[in-house]
């Protein structure tokens, strides 16, 4: 008989979820906006939650309904019960495996032990050992931290859009790319979109790819953000290696969208590492992390990570890693 799984990654930009059978082949997939309720409101969280499982368990036309499942494996960054919920409204479930981001984050590169720099929505830097996260630092949220995070890219790039509008520095490509993609005249209208809006968080982010759009064609405002995005995860990542140092063979994984954008960032992230710690070596992920979330959760239950890594490449194509600058 056919087993089903599903795998989830949420956090403060989106909610991805596969469902998957025991072969290891994606059988149906869903998407919402970001499900962290710290910066959305639960009622929201929940009716945009309940409305994707609905659609990937109920049935239609073509499919039956899932009324089953053997096993989840959810990285929720808030709305978690949220999840579990939706879930039991469509079927039942045996096992329900709780992952964090650092976690899914080292499974995706195929290591187990090290350090992960995650610089998504927001950041932080975490220590894995043996697939479990011993440690975190940062992660302080968009008022107290998320500095290096996409988040921090959105909101320098729109001050410095500020600063050019009003004079206060010169106007440069970076400019003229917010301005035509956020479709509006000047950077002032950004205070009514962006006031009393429950997405706030998730619309500074998204700016970061209008900033890595300017990177990627030589803009120096825009290259600037990107090198201090990168030093900020330095630091994150360098005070967390101190705390472990002893039990650190050099394994650095980097994680989340915001390393996507643009290059330099990650060079510059490289380029401090490698000159306190020459032996680091700094891993890209194979996967997505929801990917990852389905890698962490069958490690724990004693699979090899490597081999089903050679399964996912062909069952899980559309969730290899892929970056949005080219190499």
């Amino acid at each position: 008989m056919r087993k089903y799984y599903l795998t989830a990654d949420g956090g403060g930009s989106k909610l991805k979820v596969i469902l998957y059978d025991d072969e290891f082949n994606i059988v149906r997939t869903g998407r919402v906006e970001g499900v962290n309720t710290l910066f959305k409101p639960v009622e929201m969280v929940r009716e945009n939650v309940e409305r994707m499982m609905a659609e990937l368990l109920g049935g239609d036309d073509e499919h039956e309904p899932i009324t089953h499942i053997d096993g989840a494996s959810l990285c929720m960054v808030g709305g978690r019960d949220i999840m579990i919920n939706a879930i039991k409204k469509h079927a039942t479930i045996d096992d329900i495996v709780s992952v964090w981001e650092g976690e899914i984050g080292m499974a995706a590169a195929l290591k187990k032990d090290g350090v992960v720099a995650l610089s998504g929505t927001g950041s932080n830097a975490m220590f894995i050992q043996d697939y479990q996260m011993l440690s975190s630092l940062g992660g302080y949220g968009p008022l107290l931290g998320d500095e290096g995070s996409g988040y921090d890219i959105g909101l320098r790039a729109l001050k410095s859009a500020i600063y050019a509008y009003d004079g206060r520095k010169s106007k440069t490509l970076l400019y003229d790319i917010i301005i035509e993609g956020l479709n509006i005249k000047t950077p002032m209208e950004m205070i009514w979109r962006l006031s009393n809006n429950p997405e706030t968080r998730q619309e500074v982010a998204r700016v970061a790819k209008l900033c890595a759009k300017a990177a990627n064609l030589g803009d120096p405002v825009a290259l600037k953000i990107y090198e201090k995005a990168g030093m900020e995860l330095f630091r994150q990542t360098r005070a967390i290696i101190y705390k472990h140092f002893k039990e650190w063979d050099g394994t650095v994984v980097i994680t989340g969208g915001a390393w996507k954008g643009c290059a330099h960032m990650l060079e510059t992230f490289k380029s401090k590492l490698e000159h306190i710690y020459p032996h680091v070596v700094v891993y890209e992920p194979i996967f997505e992390p929801v990917a990852g979330a389905v890698i962490a959760y069958w490690t724990k239950k004693g699979m090899d990570a490597n081999a089903l890594g050679e399964r996912l490449k062909e069952t899980f194509k559309p969730y290899l890693y892929t970056t949005y600058y080219k190499k």
